[in-house]
């Protein structure tokens, strides 16, 4: 099905059309969607609770969007938090005595 508008097919409105996700052997899509976590899962991938990935987006520290009345949390944000997560733990906590 091809919406028009005012003559034009939809698709002819983008810069270089749409973006398929059917290709050639070997090849790789153009556009290849990112997995989105729910808080619950992302709960469950970090081994926490629900309410501590909360506190982790209000405080900044994890990346979320709002869509509808839920977070969703994209996977690279998810990968960046936990490594974040992996250098605070690998500074020194103490200042070295000389």
């Amino acid at each position: 099905m091809s919406h028009t508008y005012s003559g034009t097919t939809f698709a002819a409105l983008i810069p270089g059309g749409l973006p398929t996700l059917t290709q050639g052997a070997g090849q790789s899509p153009p556009f290849a969607p990112e997995r989105l976590y729910t808080v619950e899962e992302a709960a469950e991938y970090l081994h926490i609770g629900d309410r501590t990935v909360y506190k982790f987006i209000a405080e900044g520290r994890l990346i979320a969007s709002w869509v509808g009345r839920s977070h969703l949390i994209t996977q690279s944000n998810l990968v960046a938090f936990v490594k974040g997560a992996e250098q605070d733990y690998s500074k020194p906590t103490s200042p070295e005595i000389l």
